[in-house]
């Protein structure tokens, strides 16, 4: 990891008069920045982590030679003038010379072969040409559609190899008129597996020095014998043809016969042999990344789904094959497919160095040295936030009515650039466009695993790792035709690979489907930024099992604007506000209500419960009663009248309340037979017992992460001294390893599954009488988030899958009275008298008191352990915000948390521990943390560009995201990177409790951010602080000016910290800034903060 130094990086190379040094990491001995650029698995990443470290330009030495990489447009435009600079050949295509030799991709522009091969080649790829090749590639096309319709929706598929088989296949045929006919073998063709081990073996090779790969044996024959097996495949093509010479007008038969115009001149048989490698690997390799990459993010968006599919249906009609007339009308998939090399162009860099090999001086004054070459770096450079408004998001519509045009020049370069850019980009995008769209025509498609987030795996080129795929066939729409041309009697037929060997192609069994005994269908739809509204919508899907409903859960934008609400089923939707604005996962539908016809929704069914704060007073359940008004207004019917359920009172008794009403209204408009799953009255259910059976056996420990995966602690160390003089709570900082594969960025949220604490776990033991060593079965019917028929240690039961500490619920505490003997009428009594208001919410809610507490005190209470377990609720996973920078450490995180650990509210001598606070305080260097990476709202993500003014503002733990924000823009300032102003107003009771204070007194002489503290009960006041200013709020209106002129310049302000106290004392703050510097009344300055909210300025705030 490079290190601090003075803002220059390496001393070696030196500018001339009026130039600067390009920055560079510091050097290690010999190597250089060797160490610098990672494994050849990661060094994109590690490119791309320095790009945003070093900025858009900087420089590396790898042990002897230099490498200028560009990330940034105004660099980059400069290197693709074709006056000055032409394609450089990087290290790694050197070594694929062994394979390639002089072919179009890998020759020097300066050898004969590359201009003869391109005269002769080039119209074969040009507009006629490639139309001309749109048979083949749908014959291909057809037997993917085939494969997937044999396999079936249940089929969780692996996409990368299938588009793999499609792009070898369909150039083998367009260009060669060669069958691979991958698609009937079990196996990948043994081609993909040589190139891939010699593209792999290239990369190493460019790490490692002469000697170390010429002692390295073992390699050096697998890379020799998988060369040699390529090019034998090569000659054998050809050796075919020049037996059976046919009149076709295919690449093959150009490259045997063409004459380039220029010189009279053709292409020997080896120069042939290197171009047909050529065009196996560019032609198959990167088209099958893009249209990977292309599904993965139509699985992460079901709305630009409908949207593609409804213009498929409305081009085609459903006719098929899809013809080069429909092509140029796929607007939609060209601008998806555009966007996805974007976010992700599968030839991630390409080299260029100056004519000539002279010196080069850039227009701000970085000066290239002779012969030195520049990478440029396509990911970062398609995310320069100078360039691409929210480059983080996948937008196709960006590149819609003139977006591409619109840009500045050599912004967008996923093809190369100038002459030497990719001869077969119209081959590649007509190839993509027509698969996309005949798989489109046919599959409703969505991801294999809906938690999947994109890993990328490396060679030259990228592509998705790990992505599984469900297809499902569209509603009305025709099997797809038979190959036309079958397999040769010796391959495996298409039918049998379906049958015998799903395992062997990528395809995995998927999730069971809902039970067959659920005769009706509910769409549970949730809008969260926190995860509380997607807890509850899990719930009532849950739930909604045990009535005979199949429920399908979904977040809001994932419903596409054409179909937006079914109508063949009632709709639950449970949403939330973030500062009067939707979701994350709401913004689109809630955009597409407020342009929605009358009567667009008639006919759907719909029931609407808002998730808020009552301290947000002025935008309390804003969106939930935006969506239940405009639905009714757009046509469609309420089942029953908007609820609400306030996160600051009886949460999650609101939702059960709103709940029980739903399905009361659902049974009168939905009728579900008798019977069906114990779906009798309403009324009964709110008593019933739980239907748990559950047979204690022999010990078997069991524990089942889910999307979760295993992440290390590396250190657990407390913040705080053991006795605080002012009181407040412990405070720890803990640095976890990550999940392979998982990133993040500052701001975001570790999500993780705790264990619930042991003493509570030993409650419940001695409650029911069971020994620790105990296991459990659960008989069906059961409950999601609880295992059935298979034996699970009841100690990793209740740590692990439910919430043991939640207050009890009403409906509990309904089946509790129910439930009590006659012969305890005192019980009876005082279990009645906590049902009501308002005993329920001052000592049930207000006081946390459980399920478990109630059965403490009513210990002759019958309830059985099969009960209790099925009234708890399913174990959360908690969000801590993450208080590091990847700029730090990549493949690590930190957290700064409280631990709770207080006098139990409920009375009794007992003391209440928080549930993840006590797991994670309790973690030692080594454990394992079953966790996962989350990411915040979007507006609470520093800006993309560096220099723009930043203004925090935090209480106790809320600076969490705060260091990572400092700490990432401290990690640019040491290595001379410019950096806007950033403040940060941090409250806390007393000096003790100021943590992190060594951190930040270094950030702040480094220049990086300027530390404005307040302490509330320490009587001496921070230097510079006025006595009068104890709490953050006063210190903001003491420093209005400063603060003004930052949000004048386009400051971006945050706020972490009390919903209730820090949240709206520094909105108050903030009005009363503007106020006076606007001399404007209340309205106009709450106006003002309003408009502000969501987009500059963000909140993270907590109960």
């Amino acid at each position: 990891m490079p290190g601090g130094n003075d803002g220059t990086g390496s001393e070696g190379l030196v500018p001339g008069a009026n130039t600067r040094a390009i920055p560079q990491p510091p050097e290690s001995f010999l190597v250089g920045n060797l160490f610098d650029v990672g494994s050849a698995d990661n060094m994109l990443a590690a490119l791309g982590h320095l790009a945003e470290l070093y900025g858009p330009i900087y420089r590396l030495r790898i042990i002897n030679s230099t490498l200028v990489v560009l990330s940034g447009q105004e660099y980059v435009d400069q290197v693709c003038n074709e006056d000055t600079f032409e394609k450089g050949l990087g290290k790694a295509l050197q070594h694929i010379r062994d394979l390639a030799g002089d072919g179009l991709f890998t020759a020097f522009t300066e050898e004969p072969n590359w201009r003869i091969a391109h005269n002769i080649l080039m119209p074969v790829f040009g507009a006629i040409g490639v139309r001309g090749m749109l048979g083949d590639m749908v014959d291909i096309g057809q037997q993917l559609v085939l494969k997937l319709e044999r396999f079936g929706p249940e089929c969780n598929v692996d996409v990368v190899n299938d588009f793999t088989r499609l792009t070898l296949d369909t150039i083998a045929l367009a260009a060669f008129s060669y069958r691979f006919n991958s698609y009937y073998s079990d196996t990948m063709h043994p081609f993909v597996t040589s190139m891939v081990n010699v593209l792999l073996e290239a990369g190493r090779r460019t790490r490692r020095l002469p000697m170390q790969t010429a002692l390295m044996f073992r390699e050096k024959r697998q890379y020799e014998a998988d060369i040699a097996y390529i090019h034998q495949l090569c000659d054998k093509i050809v050796s075919i043809r020049k037996s059976h010479p046919t009149d076709s007008n295919d690449l093959l038969n150009k490259m045997l016969t063409g004459r380039d115009k220029e010189t009279g001149q053709g292409l020997s048989d080896e120069n042939i042999r290197y171009q047909m490698v050529t065009f196996l690997i560019a032609g198959h390799e990167t088209t099958s990344g893009l249209l990977s990459f292309a599904f993965y993010y139509l699985g992460k968006h079901p709305a630009i789904v409908r949207k593609a599919q409804a213009e498929v249906d409305s081009v085609t009609g459903g006719r098929q094959p899809i013809t080069l007339a429909d092509l140029p009308k796929f607007v939609y998939i060209d601008a998806i497919l555009k966007e996805t090399l974007r976010l992700n162009p599968t030839a991630p860099a390409f080299s260029r160095k100056k004519k000539g090999g002279g010196r080069f001086t850039f227009k701000d004054g970085y000066e290239l040295q002779p012969q030195e070459p520049c990478q440029v770096l396509l990911p970062n450079l398609h995310r320069d936030p100078k360039v691409w408004t929210d480059p983080e998001v996948f937008k196709p519509e960006r590149f819609l009515d003139g977006g591409l045009e619109s840009l500045p020049p050599n912004s967008y370069k996923p093809f190369g650039s100038g002459e030497r850019a990719c001869i077969g980009r119209a081959f590649a995008i007509q190839e993509a466009t027509l698969v996309t769209a005949m798989l489109l025509q046919r599959f409703d498609v969505e991801l294999g695993d809906p938690s999947y987030e994109l890993r990328i795996k490396s060679t030259l080129t990228i592509k998705p790792d790990g992505l599984l795929m469900r297809f499902r066939p569209r509603d009305g729409a025709r099997p797809a035709a038979a190959p036309a041309m079958a397999p040769s009697p010796t391959t495996t037929t298409l039918l049998q690979a379906a049958e015998t060997a799903v395992s062997a192609t990528g395809a995995q069994p998927a999730r069971s489907p809902p039970s067959a005994a659920a005769t009706k269908r509910l769409t549970v739809l949730f809008g969260s930024n926190a995860g509380s509204c997607e807890s509850f919508a899990q719930r009532l899907a849950s739930d909604a099992k045990m009535r005979g409903y199949a429920a399908d859960v979904q977040a809001l934008d994932s419903l596409s604007i054409e179909a937006l609400l079914p109508t063949d089923r009632p709709v639950a939707i449970i949403t939330a506000s973030y500062e009067g604005h939707p979701c994350d996962n709401a913004r689109s539908f809630v955009s597409a209500l407020e342009h929605a016809k009358p009567g667009a929704f008639a006919g759907v069914a719909f029931a609407v419960l808002g998730c808020g704060h009552r301290d947000w007073v002025r935008t309390y359940q804003r969106v939930p009663t935006l969506i239940d008004k405009m639905l009714a207004e757009a046509g469609a019917r309420r089942l029953c009248p908007l609820a609400t359920t306030d996160a600051a009172g009886d949460f999650f008794g609101g939702f059960e309340a709103w709940e029980d009403g739903l399905w009361k209204h659902l049974q009168a408009g939905y009728y579900v037979q008798a019977g069906d799953n114990q779906a009798a009255s309403p009324d009964a259910v709110d008593v019933a017992a739980s239907g748990l059976q559950v047979d204690v056996v022999a010990e078997h420990r069991l524990l089942d992460g889910g999307e979760y995966r295993a992440g290390v602690v590396v250190e657990n160390r407390r913040l705080t001294a053991d006795k605080l003089q002012y009181g407040g709570m412990e405070k720890r900082h803990l640095v976890i390893k990550l999940p392979d594969g998982v990133t993040y960025r500052a701001g975001d949220y570790l999500a993780l599954m705790p264990l619930n604490p042991a003493s509570q776990v030993s409650r419940v033991l001695r409650r029911f009488n069971l020994s620790p060593e105990a296991s459990v079965v659960i008989r069906p019917p059961g409950r999601p988030h609880l295992p059935t028929d298979r034996p699970v240690g009841v100690l990793s039961l209740l740590s692990t899958y439910v919430e043991l500490g939640e207050y009890c619920s009403r409906r509990t505490l309904q089946h509790l009275i129910a439930t009590t003997p006659a012969a305890e009428p005192a019980m009876l009594a005082g279990l009645q008298a906590l049902s009501l208001d308002p005993a329920y919410s001052d000592d049930v809610v207000a006081r946390r008191v459980s399920l478990l507490d109630l059965l403490e005190v009513h210990a002759r209470h019958p309830m059985p352990f099969g009960d209790f377990l099925g009234f708890l609720p399913p174990m959360r996973m908690r969000q801590y915000s993450i208080s590091s920078s990847p700029l730090w450490k990549p493949d690590s995180v930190t957290l700064t948390f409280d631990v709770l650990d207080a006098p139990a509210l409920s009375g009794g001598h007992r003391r209440k521990v928080g549930v993840a606070s006590t797991y994670l305080a309790g973690a030692e260097a080594g454990d394992r943390l079953t966790c996962t990476v989350r990411s915040s709202a979007r507006a609470f993500h520093l800006p993309a560009d560096p220099q723009v003014p930043v203004i925090m503002v935090a209480a106790g733990s809320g600076i969490a995201p705060f260091r990572g924000f400092i700490q990432e823009r401290a990690a640019m300032v040491a290595v001379g990177r410019q950096v806007g102003p950033a403040l940060l107003y941090y409250g806390c009771r007393a000096r003790e409790e100021f943590v992190y204070a060594d951190d930040l007194k270094r950030w702040e002489a480094l220049g990086a951010v300027s530390v404005r503290v307040a302490f509330s009960r320490e009587q001496a006041s921070p230097a510079g602080v006025p006595a009068s200013c104890k709490h953050v709020d006063q210190l903001i209106v003491e420093q209005k000016g400063e603060l003004i002129d930052l949000v004048r310049a386009g400051a971006h302000v945050y706020v972490c910290g009390s919903a209730s106290r820090l949240g709206k004392s520094v909105s108050a703050a903030m009005v009363t800034m503007y106020k006076e510097y606007a001399a404007c009344d209340d309205d106009q300055a709450n106006r003002w903060l309003d408009s502000i909210k969501g987009e500059r300025y963000a909140t993270d705030v907590f109960n």
